[in-house]
């Protein structure tokens, strides 16, 4: 990753970043303090979120990646608030219901068994507490480019086959919501963001593609990226 990607992680100018900030307000009012973000990479997001609540966990299955995101918590302010670690997604080595809050941005799409990872994210979260996830939406006609129509077509047609392909996940709206309503995680709120990408030789009218990199609740269903917020309850299945 070149020093202008890093740069644009840590400002977190990436799209999805605007969906997990904006969802999270929804848990402004409660008295979260413990928070996991599963997936977190070079450790960005959850740098940002060690300066709103008291006990922060990273963890990422690259070492690569949590080493350079240690580099750059022993420099924050905070520091004392986040811990980062090396793990897998799918076999959490952390206590039931240990979490307020559990954060899995732009990491289901690559993971197989991608359902076993939000099982461990249920299973962490504590009673009453909070699920925020973030994906690409292959409903969206241009996302990946040119591979854009063809995955259309295929988050469609993946409803008529046995299972999902296990090397990359597609997800909308549908499934998304089956994935949290068959944990019995009631979904507080699902959003959209970005509904289309310039192509690079037409970056001159990029203004045209930033009106609508902010959360919107109207025309998700064809939006770039969704983000989704659930709670969860007593009977929360893992």
């Amino acid at each position: 990753m070149d020093a202008k990607s890093i740069d644009r992680k840590f400002s977190l100018s990436d799209r999805w970043n605007s969906l997990v900030l904006d969802l999270l307000k929804l848990t402004a009012s409660t008295d979260a303090k413990d928070v996991l973000e599963v997936g977190c990479g070079v450790g960005a997001l959850s740098l940002w979120i060690s300066q709103k609540f008291d006990n922060v966990n990273g963890m990422d299955i690259t070492k690569r990646a949590v080493t350079f995101a240690n580099t750059q918590r022993r420099k924050s302010p905070c520091r004392d608030r986040l811990s980062l670690m090396i793990g897998d997604g799918k076999f959490l080595p952390l206590r039931d219901c240990s979490y307020d809050l559990c954060i899995c941005s732009e990491t289901l799409e690559h993971v197989p068994n991608y359902e076993k990872v939000f099982d461990e994210l249920s299973r962490v979260t504590k009673n009453s507490g909070f699920i925020v996830v973030t994906v690409p939406n292959y409903v969206n006609m241009t996302q990946g480019g040119v591979g854009g129509p063809a995955r259309f077509v295929w988050s469609f047609l993946r409803r008529f086959r046995a299972s999902q392909p296990t090397d990359i996940n597609h997800f909308d709206i549908f499934v998304l919501r089956k994935l949290f309503a068959s944990r019995n995680l009631k979904i507080l709120a699902m959003r959209g963001i970005g509904l289309f990408i310039i192509p690079y030789k037409n970056r001159k009218i990029a203004w045209v593609e930033q009106m609508f990199n902010r959360p919107f609740d109207r025309l998700k269903f064809i939006s770039l990226n969704l983000g989704v917020i659930g709670q969860k309850s007593k009977g929360a299945r893992y």
